[in-house]
């Protein structure tokens, strides 16, 4: 599971930079050390690419009035990456066996990942708009029952998509399933409930307060970081994830109204 681990370390890493954005104690420079040298450590190149977001939302948060000092930190974060790629020989040949591995246009490519992508754009278009049906295609369902969705996009003879596969790839993407069982009138939906508190706590731009800065920082990076993941792992089907999006997230956004609304004092 450690894929599962790179991604939830991102969401630490998201937290800590935001307490130490309003604290300033240096634990939490700490704590966000600790979580890269995991995500690194990992090889997960989803992680990595999501971290590196991150790095660059803090940058242009902490230099937004000067843009000579985000360019140079800039220039320097890439140089860091680029050494990393080259001085760690599994980053780099990860990404080279991934490019050639993973071509989206060429379903015969017998790749599990790339097939599922692949047809999930044929079903949205062929069940337009509101795709397959729930528990048909990539979804807990699916490995309970075989859908017959599998035949008739001819993925049943896909290594890891057979309907008695020994290693089960069905699962292994997350929004090839959001776009096919949903179409595309389910996957706009989708999209917009994971960022349904961010939008929320953005209608009070007049409230300039440290602490609500610090929650929409939150609200927007972490389900952005966690879509960018998902690319390639169901990560939102994991409870650690429903916690943040539809714990953490709702928890912060009914505390901020309550305090703007009520004129109550944030701390």
């Amino acid at each position: 599971m450690i894929g599962f681990v790179a991604s939830i370390s991102n969401q630490g890493l998201i937290l800590s930079i935001s307490m130490y954005i309003t604290t300033t104690k240096n634990k939490y420079i700490k704590l966000s050390a600790l979580f890269i040298i995991i995500i690194i450590a990992s090889v997960q190149l989803k992680a990595m690419l999501g971290m590196v977001i991150i790095l660059f939302s803090w940058l242009i948060y902490e230099n937004k009035n000067n843009k000579g000092r985000i360019a140079l930190y800039s220039i320097s974060l890439m140089i860091c990456i680029s050494m990393t790629i080259v001085f760690i020989p599994a980053i780099s040949s990860k990404i080279t066996r991934y490019s050639n591995l993973y071509d989206i246009s060429n379903q015969n490519s017998g790749i599990a990942r790339v097939a599922l992508y692949y047809s999930s754009f044929e079903m949205a278009k062929n069940y337009f708009p509101l795709g397959t049906g729930q528990g048909t295609y990539g979804s807990i369902p699916t490995n309970i029952i075989y859908s017959d969705v599998y035949y008739d996009y001819n993925l049943s003879n896909i290594y890891g998509l057979e309907e008695n596969a020994k290693y089960n790839y069905k699962m292994d993407t997350h929004w090839s399933s959001i776009l096919g069982e949903n179409g595309t009138i389910g996957i706009a939906i989708y999209i917009l409930l994971l960022f349904y508190s961010y939008r929320q706590i953005n209608k009070f731009k007049e409230s300039n307060n440290k602490y609500i800065f610090l929650h929409k920082f939150i609200l927007l990076l972490s389900p952005t970081i966690m879509c960018i993941e998902a690319i390639t792992l169901a990560i939102p089907n994991r409870l650690a994830f429903m916690v943040i999006y539809s714990g953490l997230s709702a928890i912060i956004l009914r505390y901020d109204i309550d305090n703007i609304v009520n004129k109550k004092q944030i701390n």
